[in-house]
């Protein structure tokens, strides 16, 4: 492995070797970056043989060790920190931690990473490289990023439209939906609807205990009379002609007005969260590759975050108490404005959910990216060969604070289709328990098909991973996922056993490997092909562009 650069101060010098990415003409330009992080010291860089190159075009890969070793130029200890203790889990000391080596591994995860190092427990340099994906190009990591946020969020249009009454008509969803445009749309409504709001808000009248003089007591309520008897109160005492004893001040409740309401509560509450959150996805994206659609991005959120902080200073939301939200109130569900900016918050919080939960941007793992997007996918391709929408309620749910979103990676999930009779059942992250067999099982997908007298099943596991060996590519025929991925599916075949009137069976017809591949016709004459329907498992392409073999799959399986 050749050395791809090298950094070097007057305290310490750090060199990393490994292979560069393929090239990629979808992908941005990438440069290494190198900043000095203590005043005074020397820095020298050298990249591809040149000095001085800070800033020079460096493209590194994901899932392949990087060999990094440090020395220092003193005799204080070095190290290297990275926000992920993973990556750099490779490293050890030696020579009193004067020494530092071992391979950097980014595993799945792309986008630009930054690497802080330290001598004498300060620090000295720090440096950021950009990581690519190596089994898609860099524009199908981003469809799949796209698909999976316009799916999602032309999801919660639907559902949103379902579930409440906006003031105003909806507005059909843009095709390009994304978690972007939602925050575009929601943001003027829930301007125009808190403008309402702070015009003529609604008021509360709340008590609250004062001294008054005795004599200025005109109607005394029960607290008033309950005072006198206790003898509560200050100043001198006297004696009213009954002979009662009374304070010459008395502590009186007095009614007064008050901004201060469940539903301003409870509106403050959802945009401190959302300014919150705002603050961190800003955060996350300016870590990501530079590129026009960033800075677009970027610009957006630095708009949002300034406007949700105007409309926190309006009155009616400072005058309101800080902490959690109430339960939405019968005003806030149904006064005018309430209503509108109660919508626009659920609309609001379903946005940045869709940014910031189940595929976060921070997130760069891309076998988690591809597991969900895997899964939305055959969701999509099973509601069109059934002609069936895709039910929005199955991945929302209307909670008192918001909007949930149920999708979530490691929590089991569900989608059903019924058509002609037919019932398609999609369960992601399924559990099968180790009582009928020896082990418990848990498949990505498992797909179940019920026609009247017939229940099959059918088990699909996204595969981040293709072997492109020449031994493996001799045995099947074309890349595909690793052999140790292909038994994976055996044992889910033969394993996942259901036990009914005292009997155990295998209930599994297939069991299918879904992995980053491009089909072509040469896949069709594939071991990995054909064994699908000779021994019930195999493996099928699936990237953005290429869908038609798991299309085909499924007319087969959904037909018979």
């Amino acid at each position: 492995m050749g050395t791809l650069f090298s950094i070097a101060t007057d305290r310490v010098r750090l060199t990393l070797s490994g292979p560069l990415a393929p090239p990629d003409p979808t992908a941005p330009e990438a440069h290494l970056v190198v900043h000095s992080l203590r005043a005074g010291s020397e820095l020298l860089v050298e990249c591809g043989g040149e000095r001085g190159s800070s800033g020079a075009v460096l493209r590194l890969v994901e899932q392949t060790p990087y060999r990094l070793f440090m020395t220092s130029r003193s005799s204080e200890s070095v190290a290297v920190q990275h926000r992920d203790p993973v990556i750099t889990g490779g490293l050890v000391s030696d020579d009193k931690g004067r020494v530092v080596a071992g391979t950097v591994d980014f595993g799945g995860q792309v986008g630009r990473s930054r690497f802080v190092v330290l001598v004498g427990g300060e620090e000295e340099v720090a440096f950021e490289v950009d990581v690519f994906p190596a089994k898609v190009s860099f524009d199908e990591m981003e469809r799949m990023r796209t698909e999976i946020d316009e799916a999602l969020a032309g999801l919660a249009f639907e559902y949103l439209r379902a579930t409440q009454t906006f003031s105003t008509e909806a507005v059909t969803p843009p095709r390009r939906a994304t978690w972007l445009t939602l925050l575009r749309r929601t943001l003027p409504d829930l301007e125009r609807a808190l403008s309402q709001i702070a015009h003529r808000p609604h008021r509360d009248l709340h008590r609250e205990a004062v001294p008054v003089r005795v004599e200025q007591v005109q109607r005394p309520d029960p607290s008033v009379r309950r005072a006198i008897r206790q003898g509560r109160g200050g100043g001198a005492l006297h004696r009213l002609r009954t002979g009662v004893p009374v304070r010459s001040v008395v502590p009186t409740r007095c009614a007064h007005a008050t901004l201060d309401t469940p539903e301003h509560r409870w509106l403050r509450a959802r945009l401190a969260s959302a300014h919150r959150a705002l603050a961190t996805l800003h955060a996350d994206e300016v870590v990501r590759p530079r590129s026009a659609r960033r800075r677009r991005v970027l610009d957006d959120l630095a708009d949002a975050d300034q406007r949700l902080a105007r409309l926190l200073r309006l009155d009616p939301l400072a005058a309101a108490s800080p902490g959690p939200p109430p339960a939405p109130t019968q005003r806030l569900l149904a006064a005018p404005g309430y209503a509108e900016a109660h919508a626009a918050c659920r609309v609001l919080d379903l946005s940045l959910a869709l940014a910031a939960g189940p595929v976060p941007h921070a997130t760069k793992d891309l076998h988690l990216l591809y597991e969900l997007w895997t899964y939305l996918t055959l969701a999509r391709l099973v509601a069109d060969a059934l002609g069936q929408p895709v039910p929005p309620s199955a991945f929302f749910r209307a909670e008192h604070r918001g909007i949930r979103f149920l999708l979530r990676r490691g929590q089991q999930h569900g989608v059903t289709f019924e058509h002609d009779g037919r019932r398609v059942r999609l369960a992601y992250n399924p559990r099968f328990s180790g009582r009928a067999g020896l082990m418990a099982q848990r498949p990505d997908i498992l797909m179940t098909v019920e026609t009247p007298g017939r229940t099959r099943r059918f088990v699909l596991d996204a595969k981040y991973r293709r072997d492109e060996r020449a031994g493996y590519v001799r045995r099947f025929g074309v890349p595909g996922p690793p052999e140790d991925a292909l038994g994976d599916l055996h044992r889910y075949r033969d394993a996942i056993v259901e036990t009914q009137a005292g009997r155990s069976e295998r209930t599994i017809e297939e069991a299918v490997a879904l992995f980053p591949g491009v089909g072509g016709e040469v896949f069709a004459g594939s071991r990995l092909w054909t064994a699908i329907e000779q021994i019930g498992v195999g493996a099928i392409p699936l990237v953005p562009s290429e869908t038609a073999y798991l299309e085909r799959w499924l007319r087969r399986v959904l037909e018979a």
